[in-house]
């Protein structure tokens, strides 16, 4: 009689439909166990399936769910200690979609890409229709022997087809008395409802019978053809959780958002109590329509699955397989350890804890993201000056008119209040004490108030510095909160703070002049002169003047236009960009020079010119597509734009798709001069973004001698330092910091450049970018902060390493004081 150390696969059944099911299938079935562990209260099955001792324990009646589960797993290993395989095996519902095509009685097993595994748990207040649901995260691997071998069978049924139905069939024969219940149904009950249609409550009558056979409420399939397997096998995420899934949207929604193939309520509780597989046999669709009529065949087709893929698995490679009583101890231990790091934070890192009640304030502040403007800033900084952005006395906020965002005076005071609030922490009580007073966040300030609160921080803050910029790219005349209410609000801020320094930029506005001229002082308003910018613009002018085709050979024809532009461009750029759209549309020498003899002198003129310019056929639809440009919150994507010009408010039907412009790009034809395509990055930003994506180190060394910006935003990553660290290429992360690559720079994936390195493990190159002054407590990305990061990730070492750095924080902010 063989001995529980002689047992080494564990299989676990959560109903006694499923136990029956596994039961049937052992090529032998032994005597029970005469010891089993004190505190023991499992039933269990012992039999042979080819060369393999199996142990088969059932949950309790009645009793279901994660906990119950790993309470029998436990049991398991302790009564069994040899035991190296475990496997989940039973019923649970399916989660069918176009992708697919899951009917009653096929099997999900788990199994899951990127090196995730096939379990995903997740938690909801109610079973029932409409509520929401908290992801929990995917759960560990199954061992790689039980990996191998679904791939093995997977293999096999491709090749030679599941006999999974004969082997069902066999064994009713054998048992008839089994056949009523665990025989296949007929196929016409195997309904699958439109996700709106429900079964009434408290009904128990069939779902024939309740819902009916309408085609409308139902999902109409195919039948399966003789040559495709019947039941089928799917691969893929089962999703677990501690209740029943009824709801038919909430499955089709979970289902979308993370592939879910299977629902049950188990596998949860065992991944790490019993490193297992999971398989199930589809016996209801997840919904309200709970068919229990399938139940027994949907537990037969995973047992007759798991024994097949027992069948794939040498003895001798389970041997050599670690104990799985011996894994989790090692988990064990390894969450003791998680535990004793977690309380070190929590005692020895109060200090942080504001950090989520910071991303309370952020989130309510909602201040705008910094512009791209920063960054160049930040890389530009002239050392000797302290006063960079980065400087708790500088605060900066800069306008943007395509981006609603950065537009409005309440914006602005948004984004000064959370600077001030996130650098001087003496300020805070200020804005906590108005966050409390409305509803803990869930209330707006109105802008007085928002207006009043910066004041009054403003008054008790030490000497500040604001940069404000692109004055002219602002709401000034916007709002109810009095007339030019920006202009009159900067110069209320010098008026009232002497301790306040402001540097504004602006294009020449009459009304922002008007207003500074005022009550500024004049040696304080500083025109930027046109020869400060002449070298740009002359660069400009001639790399357009020479890559004009029609002129190429015309060499003095390019002169003479490069020689009338500079002289008049008087440092406007765009005035220069316009004319050289005028030119283009000359094809002959007399006319270019016709131009230039009657080149508008200022850049409303030239406005004006293009605009009487437009094809008067045109005009009308120019004019369109000028109006939804001016008014729109944001920049129109082209097929937006190509869309609303196609609109005929007069006819009926006021849109048709076939007034589309064939070509859509052709649309700035309507007003060239005034309207521009842009695109967007591709997927790596720049050349140097991809270089450092592809681990090319030498490449990344020559753009950059070449000159390009080690700093530059955008792409997927966000910029090339954060490309490196995610991508794990250190030599070319150590290179980029080593020639000043910003180690603060917001933006991509995970905020900055430390939390990237964290959640990715590289504990050198943290250290590294700590040395270099990286913002250990800086907020942003996926999970707000660098220690929530790691915390998340599970890097010991590097959560210690930045309790550390934080004590060593908190005894110099202690000396200060």
């Amino acid at each position: 009689m063989p001995k529980p150390q002689d047992y080494t696969v564990g299989w676990i059944c959560a109903i006694v439909t499923e136990y029956v099911a596994a039961q049937v299938f052992l090529d032998e079935e032994h005597e029970g166990p005469e010891f089993l562990s004190p505190n023991d209260n499992n039933s269990y099955t012992l039999g042979k399936i080819g060369k393999h001792n199996v142990v088969i324990a059932v949950l309790p009646h009645g009793e279901y769910g994660i906990s119950s589960a790993a309470s029998v797993a436990r049991d398991l290993l302790h009564s069994f200690p040899n035991v190296r395989i475990g496997l989940m095996v039973g019923i649970g519902g399916g989660a069918p979609s176009r992708k697919h095509d899951i009917r009653l009685g096929d099997v999900v097993v788990s199994a899951s890409g990127n090196g995730k595994g096939g379990v995903f748990q997740y938690d909801f207040g109610k079973a029932t229709q409409n509520q929401d649901f908290q992801e929990t995260g995917f759960l560990n691997q199954p061992p790689q022997i039980l990996r191998a071998a679904v791939s093995e069978l997977m293999a096999w049924y491709k090749r030679k087809g599941n006999q999974i139905d004969t082997s069902i069939n066999n064994i009713l024969m054998e048992t008839p008395k089994l056949k009523r219940e665990f025989g296949r149904p007929d196929s016409s009950t195997d309904r699958l409802y439109q996700p709106g249609v429900l079964h009434p409550q408290s009904d128990e009558s069939s779902c024939e019978t309740a819902c009916g056979n309408d085609p409308s409420t139902l999902v109409m399939r195919p039948e399966r053809a003789d040559y495709e397997d019947n039941p089928s096998i799917h691969y893929g995420l089962i999703a677990s959780a501690n209740r029943l899934m009824k709801d038919a949207l909430f499955r089709d929604a979970l289902a979308k958002k993370n592939d879910v193939l299977c629902f049950e309520m188990e596998a949860a509780g065992l991944m790490n109590h019993f490193p297992c597989l999971v398989i199930r046999g589809i016996c209801d669709y997840s919904d309200t329509h709970k068919n229990k009529e399938w139940q027994g065949y949907a537990a037969m087709t995973a047992a007759v699955y798991a024994k097949d893929l027992l069948y794939k698995i040498a003895p001798n490679k389970v041997e050599k397989e670690e104990r799985l009583i011996e894994l989790v101890q090692s988990v064990s231990k390894q969450m003791e350890l998680v535990h004793q790091v977690a309380t070190e934070i929590i005692n020895t890192t109060k200090f942080m804890q504001g950090d989520n009640h910071l991303n309370k304030i952020r989130n309510w502040l909602a201040p705008p993201d910094p512009s791209t403007n920063l960054n160049l800033a930040r890389s530009l900084h002239h050392p000797g000056t302290d006063l960079d952005p980065n400087n708790s006395k500088v605060l900066y906020f800069f306008f943007n008119f395509n981006d609603v965002e950065k537009r409005s005076l309440e914006k602005a005071i948004r984004s000064l209040i959370f600077q001030l609030y996130f650098k001087h922490t003496i300020l805070r009580s200020e804005v906590d004490a108005i966050y409390s007073s409305l509803g803990d966040g869930t209330r707006q300030p109105d802008v007085p108030s928002l207006d009043k609160l910066l004041r009054h921080m403003l008054t008790k803050a030490e000497e500040i510095y604001i940069v404000l910029d692109a004055l002219d790219e602002s709401e000034r005349h916007v709002g109810s909160y009095s007339s030019n209410r920006l202009l009159d609000w900067i110069k209320g801020i010098q008026d009232e703070s002497p301790n306040i320094h402001m540097l504004v930029t602006s294009r020449p506005e009459q009304d922002i002049i008007t207003s500074f001229k005022g009550w500024a002082h004049t040696d304080k308003i500083i025109r930027l002169q046109g020869d400060l910018v002449s070298d740009d613009i002359t660069a400009y002018t001639k790399a357009r003047a020479s890559e004009m085709p029609r002129w190429k050979k015309r060499p003095d024809i390019q002169t003479e236009i490069e020689t009338t532009l500079l002289e008049k461009a008087d440092g406007m750029f765009r005035w220069v960009s316009c004319q050289f759209d005028t030119l283009e549309q000359c094809l002959d020498p007399p006319s270019v020079r016709r131009e230039l003899q009657i080149l508008p002198e200022t850049l409303d003129a030239t406005y004006e010119q293009i605009l009487r310019r437009i094809n008067p056929r045109q005009l009308g639809t120019a004019k369109r597509l000028l109006q939804f440009l001016t008014y729109s919150e944001r920049p129109l994507k082209l097929e937006e734009a190509v869309d609303l010009i196609a609109v005929d408010p007069s006819s009926q039907p006021a849109f048709a798709p076939e007034n589309r412009m064939p070509i859509p790009e052709e649309i700035i034809q309507y007003c060239s001069s005034l309207v521009t395509l842009t695109y967007k990055s591709g997927e790596y930003g720049n050349a140097l973004q991809a270089a450092s994506t592809w681990g090319h180190l030498d490449i990344a060394q020559m753009l950059i001698q070449k000159g390009a910006n080690i700093n530059a935003q955008g792409g997927k990553y966000g910029n090339a330092l954060h490309a490196a660290l995610e991508e794990g290429h250190l030599d070319i992360a150590q290179m980029l910091i080593q020639k000043g690559a910003d180690i603060n720079a917001q933006g991509g994936k995970y905020g900055n450049a430390l939390q990237a390195a964290l959640e990715e493990g590289h504990l050198y190159i943290a250290q590294i970018l700590i040395q270099k002054g990286a913002d250990i407590h800086a907020q942003g990305g996926e999970y707000g902060n660098a220690l929530q990061a790691t915390s998340a990730q599970g890097h010991l070492d590097i959560a210690q390493m930045l309790i550390q750095k934080g004590m060593e924080r908190k005894h110099r902010l202690s000396d200060h004081k």
